[in-house]
């Protein structure tokens, strides 16, 4: 796909009024830290140069846009009656598994169209051992594994060979993961649980470590029309090449986490694999596929986010934009064109009034 075929979903007329879009996210600095929480708590949050593109570039699309803020922020405006066009939706939520539908299954209790993913599959996704099983029900090609709520979960034999990756079974970002999330005995491996249950309340995910780069996908659109962006490989120079938190901090600040796949053949191999699997959990819009290459060097699927990062300096899916000659703008712009022509082909239209509700 060409940006030349896109046919935008335009406010770039004097003969209409612009089109009303809300932006609802989480910025890390409207959250007050504690010492209780991990140092990586925030990690899935937007920072404010984030937020600031991401709202310039939308209005220099001719939109109108309406800086909503995080869930609490959405439920005062939708309790005062406010309403708009689309919401352009990058909130990862706070609390829970499901904390990425929070702010979508609003806006669908109440009728007002956003961009990406519904609830179901928002927090389908974010669950690593159910994204796993809908691959694994697919054929598609993914580590073995299997999940342990304590260390109490682990005997003397484990269903899945060492070396084992550990991480949160429902966190993004490289959130739970530093140089000790590879382990090689159960020892290590039953320390690893307690500490994930321990720090982050959640069970742990043990999957086979994979020894080979590391991968990303982007995908742009829905259903038929969607398409592979492109892919990157990410980088790293930590032990046994697994991207850590603190790692991606580090590499922001240096302004380098990924480089582009070359290899035609790989390349074309990894955007199969990834709109396979993005297709099998019903993504939509906009999605980022993560895989990484086992000792024979075929890529397995690890995870897909639904709500990926969207910085325009650092992220991948801006970095895959521009590899196909596409600006911040033109990725946006394309996001937005999805979302509308979901909202513009409900078999149901408008919600109907509720009764007693104005």
């Amino acid at each position: 796909m060409t940006i030349s075929a896109v046919r935008p979903f335009s406010n770039e007329r004097n003969t209409v009024p612009p089109l009303r879009l809300g932006l609802t996210f989480d910025r890390r600095e409207d959250y007050s830290r504690s010492p209780n929480l991990p140092p990586d708590f925030f990690g899935e949050f937007d920072e404010e140069p984030t937020i600031r593109a991401l709202e310039e570039a939308l209005a220099s699309l001719g939109y109108a846009v309406d800086r909503i803020g995080n869930f609490d922020a959405l439920l005062r405006r939708v309790a005062a009656g406010d309403r708009w066009d689309l919401v352009f939706n990058i909130a990862e939520g706070l609390g829970g598994r499901s904390r990425e539908a929070h702010v979508p299954a609003l806006l669908e209790a109440v009728g007002v169209p956003y961009t990406g993913s519904d609830p179901l599959t928002l927090a389908l996704t974010l669950d690593k051992d159910f994204t796993k099983r809908v691959w694994r029900a697919h054929d598609l090609p993914t580590a073995p594994w299997f999940v342990a709520a304590s260390p109490n979960d682990l005997g003397p034999e484990l269903p899945v060979e060492f070396p084992l990756f550990v991480k949160p079974l429902h966190e993004g970002s490289s959130k739970g993961i530093d140089e000790s999330a590879v382990v090689r005995d159960v020892a290590s491996a039953a320390a690893r649980v307690e500490h994930v249950q321990r720090v982050y309340g959640q069970p742990a995910l043990l999957e086979r470590f994979l020894p080979g780069p590391d991968y990303g996908v982007g995908i742009v659109g829905t259903g038929r029309e969607a398409f592979a962006l492109g892919a990157v490989r990410y980088l790293t120079t930590a032990p046994d090449a697994v991207r850590t938190f603190h790692e991606k901090e580090h590499h922001k600040a240096l302004g380098r986490l990924s480089e582009p796949v070359e290899d035609a053949s790989l390349r074309a191999h990894l955007e199969d694999l990834a709109l396979r699997a993005y297709h099998a959990v019903d993504a939509r819009d906009l999605g980022r596929v993560d895989l990484r290459a086992d000792e024979h060097g075929a890529p397995q699927l690890l995870e897909i986010n639904s709500l990926p990062n969207l910085d325009a300096r650092h992220s991948g899916m801006v970095l895959m934009a521009r590899e196909r000659g596409m600006t911040y703008r033109d990725l946006l712009q394309l996001v937005v064109d999805s979302a509308h022509r979901r909202a513009c082909i409900s078999p149901h239209g408008a919600l109907p009034a509720r009764k007693g509700t104005r």
